[in-house]
């Protein structure tokens, strides 16, 4: 049995990601925000913009991942996602 560690998806912007995973946690599926970007944390804190990795943190969402998913899980997971973004 293999579980990948993290499924993310892209949304096209913030304001979409976070009706996905407003719509996700109303139907009990949990979701977690992409990671914010190191550059932007005290210890590693610059100047300097990394744009790719601040798009990625404001579009990106994390998908529930496990080996006891059923497909039916991940079709149910899809059909919640098409119906915020249709």
């Amino acid at each position: 049995m293999h579980s990948y560690w993290m499924l993310t998806i892209l949304a096209k912007d913030k304001n979409t990601r976070d009706k996905v995973r407003l719509h996700l946690k109303n139907q009990n599926v949990d979701t977690r925000p992409t990671f914010y970007p190191v550059h932007k944390m005290p210890a590693f804190y610059s100047k300097k913009t990394f744009s790719v990795a601040e798009s990625v943190s404001k579009k990106g969402m994390n998908l529930p991942s496990s080996p006891n998913l059923t497909k039916s899980d991940v079709k149910y997971i899809c059909k919640l996602i098409a119906e915020v973004i249709k």
